[in-house]
């Protein structure tokens, strides 16, 4: 009987002697440094991974369009993890490969105790199915630092105060920019109300144009959603082996993939939760941490 066809392996260049297949990367704070540039050691091994057969894949809580600008320089990726593991999507088209949408009486609910908010409610979802990445919703306002981000990165977006009931089945994300209090005091309060639905992440968001004071992000995903299950699922359709993958970021919601990757490394700039999860520590994303932390597992020191 002849085996069966090996396809994706071979057009991946399958290298034996290779220990790591996938490595996924996040994105802010990891490869990308504070100007939203690669560093060039980073882009050098990233370049002798990618000749050796491996893997390289964003991984990220961005949606696609948020990132594709960034991942310019980086010739060959083929598919990435986006809205931090609720999307698979072909990093050349932006097309939706798998997709993990919140209930939509679950959204449902979480709009309507959000609905009065000073600030606007972010609902991110499947550009495949609506045509645009947000819905910006409820009575709030965008904050400043969320204009500027959808300004750079030419985000569609549609503000509808109330959504209609077929427009809750695309929905992957439901977050808020906001103040450091709120953000965690709505984490908490969605954690108690609907544990049983939802992965709720809270903490300090990036600034996108340098507000005086620090904005903060609360974010809700589908129950078991994560950048590990995306990572995950992404290895399957490739015949990659979850001892096969490895992991580098920085922040709150790489925890899942830096407990459980064979291979899990955090950057010097990472937070303590991260360094404490990863198995090994490299250099700040600013120092050309991923590409250290790439040549170390090419020479088979990690």
């Amino acid at each position: 009987m002849n085996a069966a066809p090996q396809r994706r392996r071979f057009s991946l260049g399958y290298n034996p002697e290779v220990k790591y297949r996938i490595i996924a990367i996040d994105l802010d704070g990891t490869l990308l440094q504070p100007d939203q540039s690669i560093h060039p050691r980073t882009l050098a091994a990233i370049s002798a991974a990618q000749a050796r057969g491996v893997m390289i894949a964003p991984c990220t809580g961005r949606s696609w369009r948020e990132s594709v600008g960034a991942l310019a320089p980086l010739p060959g990726i083929r598919d990435g993890v986006f809205c931090t593991g609720a999307v698979l999507a072909d990093m050349q088209s932006g097309r939706t490969l798998e997709r993990r949408s919140l209930p939509p009486h679950i959204s449902r609910r979480i709009l309507a105790a959000l609905h009065h908010e000073a600030d606007a409610v972010l609902a991110f979802t499947d550009a495949d199915a609506t045509g645009h990445e947000y819905f910006v919703t409820g009575k709030g306002r965008l904050t400043d630092n969320t204009r500027a981000w959808f300004r750079q990165t030419n985000i569609r977006h549609v503000a509808r105060e109330t959504l209609e009931d077929h427009e809750l089945g695309p929905i992957l994300r439901i977050s808020m920019v906001t103040g450091e209090k709120n953000a965690f005091r709505w984490g908490r309060f969605f954690e108690a109300e609907h544990a049983e639905h939802v992965e709720v992440h809270a903490f300090e968001a990036m600034r996108r144009n340098a507000p005086a004071e620090p904005v903060y992000l609360f974010e809700l995903f589908a129950k078991e959603v994560s950048k590990w299950d995306g990572i995950t699922r992404l290895a399957k359709r490739h015949g990659i082996a979850p001892h096969e993958i490895a992991v580098i970021g920085d922040e709150i919601n790489d925890l899942p993939m830096l407990k459980n990757a064979a291979c899990s490394v955090a950057m010097a700039n990472a937070v303590p939760a991260a360094k404490e999860a990863a198995k090994y520590e490299t250099l700040a994303n600013d120092e050309g941490g991923v590409g250290h932390a790439i040549e170390r597992m090419l020479e088979g020191a990690w």
